[in-house]
């Protein structure tokens, strides 16, 4: 089935009176562009008309697609959206036959047109209103709490989606949302790729779907409250905000992660450092914005000054805050470490560097002369040598910097431990976060078809019913039927016993028929054969070997009531002869027969299928009834039964929502303690690569030429 296109809806359009199944939509006036032509909001699933009905302002979907399940989809999603009651969506109908293009009927959405502006509009409308962004941010946050507590996930959150009226944020687009109903099935889109995660695919459908792109929205409020240029440095507004899939595919190289990273806000830099951990997570694992936008924002703890102690060289700069649950700087923008000098002074270290050369020397010197045979002499340079290197030695493990040195690598193989281990319990964490959400999607899913089962188990009874009643209907046919059979029955055998009643008056003996001679006639009158009533047909058989010549067939006449009867004498060509006399009398005799059947005879057989008939009506009523009843009942206990599945939806619900809280900030503290780890580790390797200098070699270095 090929779909219309949007010009061909904007042709249907232009005519609603005809083209419209609904009466409102019918009466309702498109509104048009300055061409005259119908304004229609095209995307990639639909094309959207706002239509001027009465005293209100209604917009209609239609589809450029074709979705199998579409019409149960919407109506699972209406059943939810109704009970669940949000502020957020709007009401809508769906209408499977609701306008016909070229003729053929084809489905709709009627929806509340949504005054509001789109949410990139909004944004570059107040960026220099830093407490409106912010407040938007906050909405957003209750915005997704609420979504998450009615089990709903839009499955396409984007500009483009997002309505902003008063400063409200408002959710349109319902083609790919996600309710408890439709656990287990797949997604009928993976939304805009620029707000969504890379391994977000058709299977990935369920409660979780809108985390990423939940995320991807909120940082940009946040950022643009803090950096409102960002905006056109970044190009939004062109299909997203300020990111897009290259900055989740490849974050290490994105000048727009880089970006937001040089802003010098602690906050957004916790968030940063939560939303790159978002993209090497699966997308059932993602967790959910918390609840609250403060708890958002990273918990900050007053630094406690550190003592500063004498030494006779620079000491590294140190970190003077603590770490808490998120850095405030990321360790891109850590000042590089200071330079260090080893010692003021190298003169005594020149000295024992001069006796050690000295003494080597002299050595060598003296094995070249051959002075080193004296065994006093050889072991007195030698152990000058000796003595003069582990002086320098000492000396280098004497340095004020060289513990430092050994605390400070100390310091980085401590949290590097800290965050293999802390990446363990994350991964923990994560685990227990996903099994809550598919216990919980395999117990909606289980309730989603126990309820698909007590519907089809009434569509099963309700079709029962109506064949029982429809057989009432084929028993009366055949009861027609039937009388009809029996009336024309009777008139045949009357007027078959009228025709051999007239052909009893014509004796055979006085009949003139061809080749029937007075001797034949007698012979017939032997067999019984006395009137043209007594003669029906005749057969002719061959005769039997051994007859006799001449004997080649034998031919005989069929008497009423007595059979075939063989008369000597009775050649085939005579038999036809009586046969055609017959035949001849009987047409004779066809207006003479009745054309109905007699007056009394006729009524009391339509009295006897009268009788019938109002037996039928009696049973038919009274199976009705209890039709009507049993319909009613079932109809009470479907109720029944769907208000227990909604209570047993709540509880579950309910028992899930406080795990799930748990575990969300068990992970989100986990995250959180991941990045203050990295943070750690970036200043403890700043503080490393300040003691570069202290090494053995450069001490050497230094001692010869500086």
């Amino acid at each position: 089935m090929s779909w219309p296109t949007p010009q061909d809806y904007n042709e249907a359009i232009q005519n609603p009176q005809l083209n419209f199944s609904d009466p409102e939509l019918r009466a309702g006036v498109p509104e048009l562009t300055p061409l005259g032509l119908p304004r229609a909001i095209t995307g990639g699933f639909a094309s959207v008309y706002r239509l001027r009905c009465g005293g209100r302002d209604l917009a209609v979907r239609c589809f450029l697609r074709e979705v199998p399940d579409q019409q149960e989809r919407y109506a699972a999603i209406g059943r939810h959206l109704a009970a669940a009651k949000l502020p957020y969506t709007v009401g809508f109908a769906f209408q499977p036959d609701g306008i016909k293009v070229d003729g053929r009927a084809y489905p709709l959405l009627k929806m509340e047109w949504v005054a509001g502006e789109p949410l990139e509009r909004w944004i570059e409308g107040h960026l220099g209103d830093p407490a409106a962004l912010r407040a938007l941010a906050k909405r957003w946050v209750a915005l997704l709490r609420a979504l998450r507590g009615a089990k709903i996930a839009h499955g396409d959150l984007q500009h483009g989606n997002i309505l902003v009226a008063n400063g409200e944020p408002r959710l349109i687009d319902y083609d790919g949302m996600f309710v408890p109903e439709l656990a287990g099935r797949q997604g009928t889109e993976v939304g805009h790729r620029n707000y969504q995660h890379p391994q977000r695919g058709a299977a990935d459908f369920g409660p979780a779907i809108d985390a990423f792109a939940a995320w991807t929205i909120y940082l940009s409020l946040r950022a643009l409250s803090v950096a409102p240029a960002l905006w056109s440095q970044l190009g939004a507004g062109d299909e997203g905000l300020l990111l897009r899939r290259e900055d989740y595919v490849q974050p290490d190289s994105s000048p727009a992660l880089r970006a937001l990273e040089g802003i010098a806000d602690p906050d957004l830099h916790a968030l940063l450092i939560r939303f790159r951990a978002l993209l090497t997570q699966p997308v059932s694992a993602l967790p959910a914005l918390p609840s609250t936008d403060t708890a958002l924002a990273p918990a900050r703890r007053s630094a406690s000054p550190r003592r500063q102690r004498a030494a006779p060289t620079p000491v590294p700069p140190r970190s003077s805050a603590q770490l808490t649950g998120a850095a405030a700087w990321l360790p891109d923008h850590l000042a590089p470490a200071t330079a260090l000098t080893l010692l003021p002074s190298y003169r005594l270290e020149r000295g024992l560097l001069g006796v050690l050369v000295g003494s080597i020397v002299g050595l060598i010197l003296g094995a070249c002369a051959g002075l080193l045979a004296v065994g006093v002499a050889a072991l007195a340079g030698s152990l000058v040598s000796l003595l003069a290197f582990l002086a320098l030695v000492g000396r280098y493990v004497a340095l004020p910097l060289w513990p430092r040195k050994l605390a400070a690598q100390g310091r980085v193989w401590l949290v590097q431990w800290q965050l293999v281990r802390l990446g363990a319990l994350g991964r923990v964490a994560e685990r227990q976060l996903r099994q809550l959400d598919e216990r919980e999607v395999r117990a909606l899913t289980a309730v989603a078809e126990r309820r698909q089962g007590y519907v089809r188990e009434l569509r099963e009874a309700l079709t029962a019913l109506d064949r029982a009643i429809a057989r009432f209907a084929v028993e009366r046919q055949l009861l027609a039927q039937a009388e009809e059979e029996e009336l024309a029955q009777a008139l045949s055998d009357l007027r078959q016993h009228h025709a051999a009643d007239h052909l009893t008056v014509y004796p055979l003996l006085a009949a003139a028929i061809p080749g029937v001679g007075p001797q034949l006639k007698l012979r017939l009158l032997t067999a019984g054969i006395r009137t043209a009533a007594q003669i029906r047909d005749l057969r002719v058989t061959p005769a039997a070997a051994g007859a006799g010549a001449g004997a080649g067939e034998i031919v005989e006449i069929e008497v009423p009531g007595r059979g075939f009867v063989r008369v000597n004498g009775l050649g085939r060509q005579k038999a036809q002869a009586l046969v055609a006399w017959r035949r001849l009398l009987e047409a004779e005799t066809v207006a003479l027969l009745p054309k109905v059947l007699p007056s009394a005879e006729e009524s009391a057989i339509r009295l006897r299928y009268h009788t019938r008939r109002e037996g039928l009506a009696r049973r038919e009523v009274a199976a009705t009834h209890a039709a009507d009843r049993r319909r009613e009942m079932l109809a009470t206990q479907l109720r029944a039964r769907h208000a227990a599945l909604d209570r047993q939806e709540s509880t579950l619900r309910d028992r899930a929502a406080l795990p799930r809280a748990r575990s969300e900030a068990t992970l989100v503290e986990r995250q959180t303690a991941i990045a203050a780890a990295h943070l750690a580790l970036a200043l403890a390797r700043r503080d490393l690569a300040a003691y570069d200098q202290v090494r053995f070699v450069n001490y050497l270095r230094r001692i010869l030429f500086e």
